[in-house]
């Protein structure tokens, strides 16, 4: 006969392990939407782009002229961005540049909007990302970029979860009368109720819940068998499954573990550097020059910094594109 305090053991540790599953996958799409976001800045912030935006409203060129210029300058910068299916421009309630595949429902009431703003459609699984179009810190146009994100989702799949992306409310309704099981914190929990199992995580850069769920039955399948096959004494048993579960833990984790880093890695060295031109970006030097002032990176030696447009580099990109400038 099992004690009770050990088969609950072994279930909060297989519990654990479903946890660290789902967070993979939640700590996955707030990376991916997060380089989604600095590579969107990176187009928005074009600087030849938005001197010739200031021109027209300025008087200085027509609008005829202003779509003319952008439309090619917006076409290289669009296919240097990876994972955008559509972008589109606007300026004073009309489109001005227009590539791929449009969202038409999401242009509607973006002067409301004055700040990096995420949007996600959960029946099709569609990321709308807002971008507001600057010049001397007054918004002059906007952007608007639509990413795919179904194979994204499939990529990262764990194959006995069913993974789905809710609104706040939505989710609120989806776990309603369900138990609590733990409270992982802010806007993360686990919840049953006698038959499935779900974790719900509010996403980092927008106002969805990522959750992720699975049948009880698959959940516990390892100590469900174990128990049924275990026909040795109570010693020789809770060494077995001691090892048992150590070994599903330890695969389970490591498998994790390895996911995490590899996708941690990719986006961060995604979102230090520039989607246009592949060199570092300006985040990367705000978050050097930080560590340096904090005192996390020592070295006794004074800071200068020197800004220069190599060989023209910068005048060249922004006046003909990066496809052009990386020949020179």
């Amino acid at each position: 006969m099992i004690s009770q305090p050990l088969r609950q053991a072994l279930k909060k540790s297989i519990q654990q392990n479903y946890i660290y599953a789902a967070e993979g996958v939640a700590y996955t799409l707030d990376n991916f939407m997060e380089h989604c976001i600095y590579a969107a800045a990176s187009l928005s912030n074009r600087s030849m782009i938005r001197q010739a935006m200031a021109d027209y409203k300025k008087g200085r060129i027509t609008l005829a002229e202003l779509k003319a210029y952008i439309g090619p300058e917006y076409e290289d910068g669009f296919a240097a961005l990876e994972h955008l299916a559509g972008a589109v421009r606007i300026m004073d309630e009309q489109i001005i540049a227009e590539l791929g595949t449009i969202v038409r429902e999401r242009l509607d009431n973006v002067q409301d909007i004055d700040h990096i703003t995420l949007h996600i459609d959960p029946a099709k699984l569609i990321l709308t990302i807002y971008s507001p179009v600057r010049e001397e810190e007054k918004i002059i146009g906007y952007d608007l970029f639509f990413v795919q994100m179904s194979e994204l989702m499939q990529g990262i799949h764990e194959s006995y979860m069913e993974h789905m992306i809710y609104t706040a409310r939505e989710a609120e309704e989806k776990l309603a009368g369900k138990k609590i099981l733990q409270y992982l914190g802010e806007g993360e929990v686990l919840a049953g109720d006698g038959n499935i199992t779900w974790y719900a995580k509010q996403l980092k850069h927008a106002d969805f819940y990522f959750v992720a769920s699975a049948p009880d039955r698959i959940i516990y399948e390892p100590l469900h068998s174990t128990l049924a096959r275990v026909a040795f004494t109570l010693p020789v048993f809770i060494f077995f499954v001691f090892i048992a579960i150590n070994n599903f833990a330890f695969r389970n984790i490591s498998r994790l573990a390895k996911k995490l880093e590899e996708s941690k890695d990719r986006y961060r060295q995604a979102a230090l550097t520039d989607q246009l031109t592949g060199v570092f970006s300006r985040r990367y030097f705000n978050e050097i020059v930080e560590q340096y002032l904090s005192g996390t990176e020592p070295t006794g030696k004074p800071i200068a910094v020197v800004m220069t447009d190599v060989n023209n580099f910068k005048h060249i990109n922004d006046t003909y594109g990066i496809s052009r400038a990386t020949r020179y």
